[in-house]
């Protein structure tokens, strides 16, 4: 288990960290991982946080730490700017809401106003799918030739709950209630023989390790002498003991009381992920680029924040994950149809512009200018009129949209301008058969599930959990051959594109596979089939893969996402907007309080009784404020205890 750590250390939310275990850590308990340690932690120490149990029915799961945003109080305080909607809709028949994007975000926003009989109209630029970064491409029409270019898993823990559990407020319990069954297997996170390749070294999981205090020759001794490597007291270490006395305390916090746990973190959000490690556990920097490098993801601890990084960790620490057998598509998909009204594809947002009330010269809507198939003629253009307006698009393309007339503060156009999004490429290979599970062509070490990590240009080599057969010959196979984030998903996306340029990088990802899996480059060659690369910096709809904030961004420009603004007419959701980033369930998150907020600046309190009701609730951190630190709330949560619910104060 020597680098099991590094699973919860991932830096990416969808970069799978599994690094090889072996015999060498004989001094470590073999479940000595941060998850199963917080665990245990949890168990002995605080019996009432049912951390780990994901089957919880509603009536013994109100001491779940999803739910610790029920023990906020609220103070009624406005510390929202610009929120407070003048002209009220009279009744919720007047009130339309037009929602920018047909990511999971617009779509989950346009499930609950279903529920509560709001009218919604979804507008997507993609003419060609929904989903966003959601996106399973098939290669052909076999049941298992498909792979998950974006989200790819789900980890079963109650912060996931909204996704995946058997409460009513899920979404797989909403779709399957409407006809659309999200079936799921074990993503299997770590298998025998995966593989760890590192400085020209091959280590497989299950197997001997020649020199077991520094397997990949990291230390000083091994080369040259001080200054060389890094320190033998730190090549001596395992990276377990590295990285746990660092999150232990954050973790822990945040799973007992998440808000308050949150906040604690936020006292150190002028750090960067280097400069805590340097400055509060005097890691050397070798010692850092050391850990980074296990980590796949070159340069993430200098671009992130410590408190994207324990975010990060925190989101990653499930002992059991799912993925859709079928792939997440399945589920955005599932949505666009349960949903009363069609999505409107390839419908490209230009402007948004106040509408006012000819009569008092106040207020009364926002205007959305829509170019429909990218025809950029003025005949085709056409505009919208809503009561309110929910941006679900990634900030980029926010940016691209002309937002002059809403005369946004300050601080959000600087956020919408400057929070950092990480590139992430994936590069999927289909191959004859799935070789990598044949025992014969693997020389008797196949691999059936999980991940190899290498120091290469892949980074990452993701291996699928679903239609596991063996090695079957005749039935094709699709490999992720690379999974990358960090420099690396910089210097590959400049490759991807152009027919010529995507030949020259099959022949080095073939190359390094072969290299990784110390197999025939020649008979690879040979299995080839087809391949698909995505690069979700090139993506014209996205231009990033996810948000992944640096030093001081949670505290001084995240907040302005969260709010209402424009007359409390204008909101912002996606996984940006949420503390969960990079995660599908920070869509959702982002999408229910941008909800909550409209029927809130509307005063239709009766419908947010009915969405806490029929939705659960979440976090108070995902109502972001810059006097968060002041003040408890300005939301009234609602405690949902079995059938009743109470209102907190």
């Amino acid at each position: 288990m020597y680098y099991k750590i590094l699973l919860i250390f991932a830096l990416l939310i969808f970069v799978n960290i599994n690094f090889a275990s072996s015999e060498f850590k004989k001094n470590e308990t073999e479940s000595a991982t941060l998850k199963s340690l917080y665990a245990s932690y949890l168990m002995q120490n605080n019996n009432n946080t049912n951390y780990n149990n994901t089957n919880n029915n509603n009536n013994n799961n109100n001491n779940n730490n999803n739910n610790n945003n029920n023990n906020n109080n609220s103070n009624n305080t406005n510390i929202y700017n610009d929120s407070v909607t003048k002209n009220k809709c009279k009744n919720k028949n007047e009130l339309t809401v037009g929602i920018i994007g047909g990511g999971i975000a617009g779509l989950y926003a346009g499930m609950i106003f279903d529920d509560l009989g709001i009218d919604y109209t979804i507008l997507e630029a993609n003419k060609e799918r929904v989903g966003g970064r959601v996106y399973t491409h098939k290669f052909d029409d076999h049941k298992y030739s498909y792979t998950d270019l974006g989200a790819m898993r789900i980890p079963l823990t109650p912060l996931m709950d909204r996704i995946v559990s058997n409460q009513n407020y899920s979404l797989f319990s909403k779709l399957a209630k409407g006809g659309y069954q999200i079936p799921t297997v074990p993503f299997l996170m770590s298998v025998n023989n995966e593989i760890s390749y590192y400085n020209g070294i091959r280590v497989l999981k299950g197997s001997p390790v020649l020199n077991p205090s520094d397997p990949f020759n990291y230390s000083d001794s091994n080369n040259g002498g001080p200054g060389k490597g890094i320190p033998d007291e730190y090549a001596n270490r395992t990276v377990d003991s590295l990285i746990l006395p660092v999150f232990y305390q954050f973790i822990y916090n945040l799973t007992v009381d998440f808000d308050n746990g949150f906040k604690q973190m936020l006292k150190y959000d002028s750090y960067s992920a280097r400069d805590y490690l340097k400055t509060f556990h005097n890691y050397p920097n070798s010692v850092i680029d050391y850990i980074e490098n296990l980590s796949t993801n070159t340069g993430r601890l200098d671009q992130s924040s410590i408190t994207e990084l324990l975010m990060s960790v925190f989101d990653f620490s499930g002992e059991k994950f799912v993925c859709v057998e079928g792939g997440t598509g399945l589920i955005v998909k599932s949505m666009s149809q349960i949903i009363k009204k069609k999505v409107e594809m390839g419908s490209f947002v230009t402007k948004i512009s106040k509408s006012y009330d000819k009569k008092n010269n106040e207020i009364d809507g926002l205007n959305v200018e829509v170019v429909r198939d990218s025809n950029f003629g003025g005949s085709d253009t056409e505009i919208l009129k809503f009561k309110h307006v929910i941006s679900t698009t990634t900030l980029p393309a926010l940016q691209r949209i002309d937002t002059s007339d809403l005369k946004l503060p300050l601080k959000l156009k600087v956020a919408i301008r400057s929070l950092k999004y990480t590139g992430a490429i994936k590069l999927a290979i289909n191959f004859k058969y799935r070789w990598w599970e044949d025992s014969e062509f693997m020389s008797g070490k196949p691999i059936r599930g999980g991940s190899s990590n290498t120091d290469l240009l892949l980074r990452q080599v993701v291996y699928p959990s679903y239609g596991i057969n063996n090695g079957t010959k005749g039935v094709s196979g699709v490999l992720l051959a690379s999974y990358s984030g960090g420099l690396e998903s910089i210097r590959i996306s400049s490759m991807i594109g152009k027919k010529d340029k995507e030949r020259k990088l099959l022949n080095i990802v073939l190359r390094d596979l072969a290299e990784i899996h110390n197999v025939d480059l020649k008979k690879l060659k040979n299995l080839y089939k087809d391949h698909f690369f995505q690069s979700w910096d090139n993506d014209e709809f996205s231009s990033g893969a996810f948000a992944l904030f640096s030093i001081s961004q949670y505290t001084e420009l995240f907040p302005s996402t969260g709010q209402s603004h424009v007359d409390g007419r204008f909101h912002l959701s996606g996984e940006l907007t949420s503390v969960h980033h990079a995660w599908m369930i920070g869509g959702l998150n982002s999408a229910y309080r941008s909800v909550d907020l409209i029927l809130k600046n509307e005063g239709f309190e009766d419908l947010r009784i009915k969405l806490r009701n029929n939705w659960g609730t979440i976090e108070q951190a995902e109502y972001p404020s810059l006097d968060w630190y002041k003040y408890d709330s300005d939301i009234n949560h609602y405690n949902i205890q079995g059938k009743s619910i109470e209102k907190l104060y």
